[in-house]
C-alpha cells in the first residue's frame, strides 16, 4: 500500500523536485521508503512512497523498471492472487528479484499488456510508462477501492499531465486550486462527490474499472475494462445452476471464505475493524475459519450508553478469542481530534469519522494492515430502505400514473414554498417532475439537501447558483432493463454510495495513519461468483437483513445477527447541541447555518445536515 505521483511534460523537465514534493505531501501513505525515476528524455517523472506490506526488503522498491528498460511502474495497492499468477504464468522462472506483487505486476504487463487487468484480483491504482510505444497507462481496480486523480495543467511554456493518489499532492503544482462549486453542490446533495468529479476544477478522478492511455502529445483515452452490471447480465444465462437455498448458502460460504483468505496475504500481521455489526463480525469469523490464529481487533465505544455498541464487539471478540482493543470516544477526545480530521480530509464527505478514529487506534497498536466489513450491505441486501422500501415506493408511484404524480408534485411545491412541509421534501417533487426510473427513486431516498436549499447555503448568491446548477441526475448510473431489482439496487449502491463515499473515505482516513485497509466483501471475483445466484428471494428472505450471508458464515452469535441494524453514529445529538461550531470560511451563510442548527435542536432534521455544513465550511476555510 503506497502513494504514487508523477508528471508527464511536453518539454524536458529540469529535475524531479516537484514530484519529490508531491510525495512529501502524501508521505503518510508510504513512510517506509520513497523514490523517483526520470526517463532519459526528461519528460516523464514517476514517484512512489511505500508502505511495506509484501516483501519488506529493498527489492520491492519503486519505481520499478523492467529488465529490458522498456517498462517503468509505480503501483499502489495489493494483488492478492500474485502467487497464483506467478505459478500459472512464470513457473520455473528463477529471474524474479523480489518476493512481492509489484514485480509480478510488471512481468504480467510485459506478457499481456493491458489485458493483464483481467487476471488481477486485488485493489490497485498503478501507472506504467512504455518507452517503445511512448504511452503512459493509468489503471484503477474494478471496484474503485484505490483512488487515482489526474489533470492537464499549463506549467510555464509547456503543457503537463499530472497524477497522484491524493488531491493533497496537487497543491505542490498549484497551492490554490479553484474550487469546483458544482462538485460542492453534489456533496451537499449526496454527502460525497462522484467520479469523475472532484472538489477542484479540472482535476478528475479516474473511474473504477478504467484504464487511461496518454500519448506524449497530450492525447488521452479512457476505456472501461470491468463493469459490475455487465457481470450480472452475463450471468443471466450462466450454466452454473444453484437449485436450492441450501446450495446457495454453501456457495456463498465457499466464495466469501475464499475472498477473505485471499485478502490475508501479507508479510505483516493482519488485524480487523470490529464494530459488532454483522459484516465486520462475519469477517472476523471467516478470518478464523481461514486459519488465522492471531487476530487483533479494534473498535470504538462511547461514554453514552444510548450510542455505545462496544459490548457487541466484545461479544464477538470473546467468541473468536481475538486480541481486542476498544477506545472510548468522548466528547473531549472528539473535539481534540477534529482539527486533525479536517486536515486529513482530501475532499468533503459526510462520512469518514468512524474510519479516522478506529484507524488511529489500530495504528497506535502497531498494525499496518486491517480488514473491514464494508460492502456487505450492498451485495447481500442489508439496507432495508434501498432494497425493500424504495423499490416498493417506486412501483406504487408508477402505478399512480403521470396525472396523479403531477398533482402530488404541485401540492408538494406549494407546501414547501409556504413552509407547510420541510424543504427537503422538495426532493420528492424533483423525482415526480422527471423520468420515473428506479435510479432516480433510489437517489430521492438517499438525497440530503435539495436544489432550492443549496442555493441558500452560501453567502455569495452566484456561488449558490453554481452549486445548484449541476444536473445531478446525469451522475446517476443507468440501470439496464435486464436487471432484477436486487441486482439493480446493488449496482446503484456500488456505483454511488459505496464507490463515491465509503471506499474513498476508507482509503483517505486509514492511509492518514499509514494503515492499509482491505475489504474482502468488495471484490470483483466475489461479485462474479455471487452473480450466478439467480433466485433473488434467497437474498431478500424475511425481515432479517443479509440472511443468506448470516447462514453462510454459520457461527455468529444470535445477539449480533438478530439485533436492529444501526450504523456508526457518534453522540452528535448531544455534542452538536452543546458545542458551538463557529463558521470560519466566510462562504457559508450564518443565517442559514443557524436556522439549520435550530431545526436540528428542535428535532425537525437529522444531525447529518448540520455536520455537512460544518464539513463544507472547514474545507473551504483552509483554502482561504
Amino acid at each position: 500500500m503506497c502513494g504514487i505521483a508523477g508528471i508527464v511534460s511536453q518539454k524536458p523537465q529540469t529535475d524531479d523536485g516537484r514530484v519529490v514534493s508531491m510525495l512529501q505531501a502524501i508521505r503518510h501513505r508510504g513512510p517506509d521508503d520513497s523514490g523517483t525515476w526520470m526517463n532519459p528524455e526528461r519528460k516523464i517523472v514517476l514517484g512512489h512512497c511505500r508502505l511495506s506490506i509484501l516483501d519488506l526488503t529493498y527489492q520491492g522498491h519503486q519505481p520499478m523498471i523492467s529488465d529490458d528498460g522498456n517498462l517503468s511502474l509505480v503501483f499502489n495497492g495489493e494483488i492478492y492472487n500474485f502467487r497464483d499468477l506467478k505459478k500459472q504464468f512464470f513457473a520455473g522462472d528463477d529471474s524474479f528479484r523480489s518476493s512481492g506483487d509489484t514485480e509480478l505486476l510488471l512481468r504480467m504487463w510485459q506478457l499481456f499488456g493491458k489485458n493483464c487487468l483481467q487476471y488481477l484480483r486485488g485493489m490497485f491504482a498503478f501507472t506504467v510508462w512504455d518507452r517503445r510505444s511512448e504511452k503512459l497507462f493509468l489503471a484503477r481496480d474494478p471496484c474503485g477501492i484505490k483512488p487515482l486523480y489526474y489533470k492537464d495543467v499549463q506549467y510555464g511554456d509547456r503543457g503537463e499531465f499530472v497524477f497522484a493518489s491524493e488531491l493533497k499532492a496537487f497543491s505542490v503544482i498549484n497551492k490554490y486550486w479553484p474550487i469546483d462549486y458544482e462538485a460542492m453542490g453534489l456533496f451537499l446533495r449526496w454527502g460525497s462527490i462522484p467520479a469523475p468529479k472532484t472538489i477542484y476544477q479540472g482535476v478528475q478522478s479516474l473511474p473504477a474499472g478504467s484504464l487511461l492511455t496518454l500519448d506524449l502529445d497530450g492525447q488521452t483515452a479512457i476505456e472501461s475494462y470491468w463493469n459490475y452490471q455487465d457481470i450480472i447480465l452475463e450471468n443471466n444465462n450462466n450454466d452454473h445452476m444453484i437449485r436450492s437455498r441450501g446450495e446457495a448458502v454453501e456457495w456463498v460460504r465457499e466464495k466469501t471464505l475464499e475472498s477473505v483468505r485471499s485478502h490475508l496475504v501479507s508479510d505483516e500481521p493482519v488485524g480487523a475493524f470490529l464494530s459488532g455489526g454483522i459484516d465486520s463480525s462475519a469477517i472476523v469469523s471467516l478470518m478464523r475459519q481461514s486459519g488465522q490464529s492471531d487476530i487483533g481487533t479494534f473498535s470504538i465505544g462511547f461514554d453514552d450508553e444510548a450510542f455505545d455498541e462496544s459490548g457487541y464487539a466484545q461479544t464477538v471478540a470473546d467468541k473468536f478469542e481475538t486480541h481486542h482493543v476498544c477506545r472510548v470516544l468522548t466528547k473531549a477526545r472528539f473535539l481534540a481530534s477534529i482539527d486533525r480530521f479536517f486536515i486529513a480530509l482530501d475532499q468533503p464527505t459526510l462520512d469518514g469519522l468512524n474510519t479516522f478514529v478506529v484507524s488511529e487506534l489500530a495504528h497506535d497498536e502497531g498494525y499496518k494492515v486491517v480488514t473491514s466489513g464494508i460492502g456487505g450491505d450492498e451485495v447481500f441486501a442489508g439496507y432495508n430502505r434501498d432494497f425493500r422500501a424504495m423499490p416498493k415506493l417506486w412501483k406504487q408511484l408508477n402505478y399512480c400514473g403521470k396525472t396523479i404524480q403531477t398533482i402530488m408534485r404541485k401540492a408538494l411545491d406549494i407546501s414547501v414554498a409556504v413552509n407547510a412541509a420541510p424543504a427537503h421534501w422538495a426532493r420528492v417533487g424533483h423525482y415526480l417532475s422527471g423520468p420515473s426510473t428506479l435510479a432516480r427513486c433510489l437517489d430521492m431516498g438517499r438525497g440530503i439537501y435539495s436544489t432550492s436549499e443549496i442555493r441558500k447555503i452560501f453567502t455569495d448568491s452566484a456561488i449558490g447558483e453554481e452549486a445548484a446548477s449541476i444536473d445531478a441526475d446525469s451522475y446517476l448510473p443507468e440501470l439496464a432493463p435486464g436487471l432484477n431489482v436486487r441486482d439493480a439496487v446493488s449496482y446503484f449502491l456500488l456505483s454511488r454510495y459505496l464507490g463515491s463515499q465509503l471506499l474513498r473515505d476508507s482509503d483517505n482516513f486509514s492511509m492518514a495513519f499509514s494503515l492499509e485497509l482491505r475489504t474482502p466483501l468488495v471484490d470483483a471475483k466475489l461479485y462474479a461468483d455471487l452473480a450466478v445466484i439467480r433466485n433473488q428471494n434467497w437474498f431478500l428472505q424475511g425481515d432479517i437483513g443479509k440472511a443468506l450471508f448470516i447462514d453462510a458464515v454459520g457461527d455468529l452469535p444470535r445477539s449480533i445477527t438478530h439485533r436492529k441494524k444501526k450504523g456508526f453514529t457518534p453522540p452528535f445529538k448531544i455534542w452538536l447541541q452543546s458545542t458551538e461550531f463557529s463558521l470560519e470560511s466566510g462562504l457559508i451563510a450564518t443565517d442559514y447555518y443557524d436556522e439549520t442548527l435550530n431545526a436540528y435542536k428542535e428535532g425537525r432534521i437529522p444531525w447529518s445536515r448540520v455536520w455537512m455544513l460544518i464539513v463544507a465550511d472547514r474545507f473551504l476555510s483552509r483554502l482561504n
